[in-house]
C-alpha cells in the first residue's frame, strides 16, 4: 500500500495535492514551497475516513457506480479497462480515447482523493501500452468501506414474510425423494449425495447449512450471466444489488431490473422470468402486495428451523437412524453428519459416532447447544464424546511411524541436517519418523555416536 501512496503523489503536481486537501479537508498543510513535504502530509492521511462523506457525495454522475464495482472486485485496474464507463467518443486514436479517460479519471477521482494511481514501470519502447493507458488505479478498502449505500427506489414493507423452508426442497436428496421444483432449477441445482462416509453437496464434502446456501445463491445468481467486467462477476454484481435492499424492504421488480441494467447484470427476453420465479421457488425472493404494487422482498440467506434433533430417533448399538418421516431438518442433519460416519440403508440415513470427527471439531462441540441437545437424546454420541474428552492432548501415533526423542542440540543439529525431510516435529523435542526409512536414521546417527531414544 505505502508504494501505491507515493506514487500517487509522485503523479501529482503540488497544486494537485493541494486541491486532494481541500477536496478531503485535511486542515493546515505544509506551505506550497515544500512539495515533499506537502506529499508527506497527504500520503499520511489519504487512508483516512475524514471528507469521505462530503467527497463522495460531490462525484459526478456515473463515479459512484463505477467505485461500487471497483469496491466489489477489490483489485487494481488499468486506463483500457475504465475508459468504457466515461462515455468517450470513440476515435481511432486510441491514444487520445486514453488520455482523455486519464484525464477524467485523475480529476474525478484521483484528485478528489479517493483513487490512487502508478505507472506501470514495464511499458518500455516494445512495450504495446502508450503512455496513457500505462496507468494503473487501485480503489483501496480503506476507502471503499465508507461508500454509501446503494441509492434504491424501496418501500417498508407492513407485514411479515413467511420464509419458506429451503431445506424442505433439499432434504429430499437424501431420501431419494427429491421434491418437485422446475425443471430448469433442477438444471443447475446440486444434489446431495453420500460417499465415503460424508454427506456431499455437489463437489463440497461435509457441507455445514451456510456453505449449501452459498452453493445455492452462486449458481442462482448466474443465470443468464453476460460477460464479466472489470474483474467482477454479474452474480457478484447482482447478489451486491440484492443486499442492498435493506432488511424488511421491498422493491418492484421493474426497478430492480433497471438497476441491473444500470451494473450491465440484465437479461434479455424472458431470462428474467427464470431468474425470478427460481429465486421464489428457492425462497430467495418473495412476493407482497402492498398500496396496489407489487413488491419483491429479497433473502439471500434464508433460515431454516432451529437445529433442534428430533425427539425419537431410532438408535440401534451402531447407530442412529433419521428417515423422512423424521422431523429433523437440514440444519441439524448437516451438523450431525460432520461428527459421524453417514451411510445409507434402504430411505434412511444411518449416522455412526466418529471419535476422530468429534475430536477435530472437539472445541466447538464443547459450547454447542445443538450438541448437548443431541448427547441428550442420544445414548451414543454420549459415549462417544466421553471417550474424545479422555482422549484430549494424547497423541495418536499411527502404523508404520516410530517416534524419536531429539534431546540436545547436538542430536538434532547431525539428524536433521542429514533427514530433516523424514522428520515430523510433534514438539517438546519429539519427532515422527516412518519405519520405512528409520533403520538409515539410526545408522546415520550410531556413526556420529549418538543414539536417538526410540519411544514407539
Amino acid at each position: 500500500m505505502i508504494n501505491w501512496l507515493n506514487e500517487t503523489c509522485e503523479n501529482c503536481t503540488i497544486t494537485e495535492l493541494n486541491e486532494i486537501c481541500k477536496n478531503r479537508g485535511f486542515l493546515s498543510p505544509p506551505p506550497k514551497s515544500g512539495r515533499d513535504s506537502l506529499a508527506e502530509f497527504v500520503k499520511l492521511r489519504l487512508l483516512s475516513e475524514q471528507g469521505l462523506t462530503k467527497t463522495f457525495g460531490s462525484l459526478p454522475t456515473g463515479m459512484l457506480d463505477l467505485l461500487y464495482i471497483l469496491g466489489i472486485t477489490k483489485k487494481h485496474v488499468n486506463i483500457e479497462e475504465l475508459y468504457p464507463f466515461f462515455n468517450i467518443s470513440h476515435t481511432w486514436f486510441t491514444n487520445k480515447i486514453y488520455k482523455d479517460a486519464f484525464l477524467k479519471i485523475k480529476k474525478n477521482l484521483v484528485v478528489k482523493g479517493i483513487m490512487l494511481i502508478r505507472e506501470d514501470d514495464q511499458r518500455g519502447f516494445y512495450g504495446h501500452k502508450c503512455k496513457w493507458n500505462s496507468y494503473e488505479l487501485y480503489f483501496p478498502e480503506e476507502i471503499a468501506k465508507h461508500l454509501p449505500p446503494l441509492a434504491l427506489t424501496t418501500v417498508k414493507i407492513n407485514t411479515s414474510v413467511n420464509q419458506p423452508e429451503i431445506g424442505k426442497i433439499l432434504l429430499g436428496d437424501l431420501f431419494n425423494n427429491r421434491l418437485e421444483a422446475d425443471e430448469t432449477i433442477r438444471t443447475w441445482l446440486p444434489e446431495f449425495s453420500v460417499a465415503e462416509k460424508k454427506i456431499k453437496f455437489g463437489k463440497k464434502q461435509s457441507p455445514s447449512y451456510s456453505d449449501v446456501i452459498l452453493e445455492i445463491t452462486g449458481k442462482w445468481l448466474k443465470i443468464k450471466s453476460p460477460k464479466t467486467q472489470l474483474n467482477c462477476t454479474p452474480s457478484q454484481l447482482r447478489r451486491f444489488v440484492l443486499e442492498s435492499i435493506p432488511e424488511g424492504y421491498g422493491i418492484i421488480r421493474n426497478d430492480l431490473l433497471d438497476m441491473f441494467k444500470k451494473f450491465a447484470c440484465s437479461f434479455t427476453g424472458n431470462e428474467a422470468d427464470e431468474f425470478f420465479d427460481a429465486g421464489t421457488a428457492l425462497g430467495f425472493l418473495h412476493t407482497v402486495n402492498q398500496d396496489g404494487n407489487e413488491f419483491l422482498v429479497p433473502n439471500l440467506t434464508p433460515q431454516n428451523l432451529d437445529p433442534v434433533i428430533a425427539k425419537n430417533l431410532s438408535e440401534t448399538k451402531e447407530n442412529i437412524s433419521i428417515d423422512s418421516k423424521t422431523r429433523c431438518n437440514l440444519t441439524a442433519l448437516l451438523e450431525i453428519a460432520k461428527i459421524s460416519d453417514v451411510t445409507t440403508n434402504g430411505t434412511c440415513l444411518c449416522f455412526t459416532p466418529s471419535i476422530t470427527k468429534m475430536g477435530i471439531v472437539s472445541g466447538n462441540l464443547n459450547t454447542s447447544d445443538f450438541f448437548a441437545d443431541l448427547k441428550s437424546k442420544s445414548s451414543l454420541f454420549l459415549t462417544a464424546w466421553e471417550k474424545v474428552k479422555k482422549r484430549k492432548d494424547q497423541w495418536i501415533v499411527h502404523s508404520n511411524v516410530s517416534v524419536l526423542k531429539l534431546g540436545s542440540m547436538d542430536i538434532k543439529a547431525i539428524l536433521l541436517s542429514k533427514s530433516g525431510t523424514h522428520l515430523q516435529e510433534l514438539g517438546q523435542d519429539y519427532y515422527a519418523v516412518s519405519n520405512d526409512v528409520l533403520p538409515g536414521i539410526l545408522k546415520h546417527a550410531k556413526s556420529h555416536g549418538i543414539t536417538p531414544k526410540l519411544l514407539s
